[in-house]
């Protein structure tokens, strides 16, 4: 009796590794799609970058960091734009402000884009210093499927003229 004991516990001792190990398995993350995409002024030493996932949710909000280069020795002083576009219009204006930057500096801003509610389909999140430069990245909301590349015009954000 003592050594069928003996023997269901030991057993049991060396099934009970295999029966944990599946269950502490973790579930694979999906890596995001995420980017960063830069553009450098024609005017040379200045750049404007943004990164982050490029597949958002409708109707939540999804994060993008702003980089703005000043590698020029002289400041920078100017007025730019955040802003989420469709192909025919402005979604919404994320953020509007000021750039004082140093020479030879550059500052950093987190962008929150609130995708809309429905809405599926491609965006352009878009990065604006009137009269001077204009970028955009394209995020996908909901579906990612058959979204073309330059899908939309930003000549007329270009030519925005800077508020007074």
């Amino acid at each position: 009796m003592k050594k069928k004991i003996i023997v269901i516990s030991l057993v049991g001792i060396l099934l009970l590794p295999a029966l944990l190990i599946p269950g502490c398995r973790k579930t694979p993350v999906v890596a995001p799609d995420t980017f960063t995409s830069t553009y450098n002024l024609a005017e040379g030493g200045r750049s404007i970058s943004i990164s982050g996932d490029s597949e958002g949710v409708p109707g939540e909000r999804s994060q993008y960091m702003l980089n703005i280069n000043n590698n020029k020795s002289e400041p920078w002083h100017d007025e730019y734009s955040v802003e989420l576009i469709n192909k025919d219009s402005l979604v919404q204006e994320i953020y509007r402000g000021q750039l004082d930057l140093p020479g030879a500096g550059g500052m950093q801003q987190p962008i929150t884009v609130s995708f809309p509610e429905g809405f599926v389909g491609a965006l352009g999140l878009c990065v604006i210093i009137p009269q001077r430069a204009c970028t955009a990245v394209t995020l996908s909301a909901g579906e990612k499927d058959a979204i073309p590349t330059g899908w939309y015009d930003l000549s007329y954000l270009y030519n925005q003229k800077a508020s007074s």
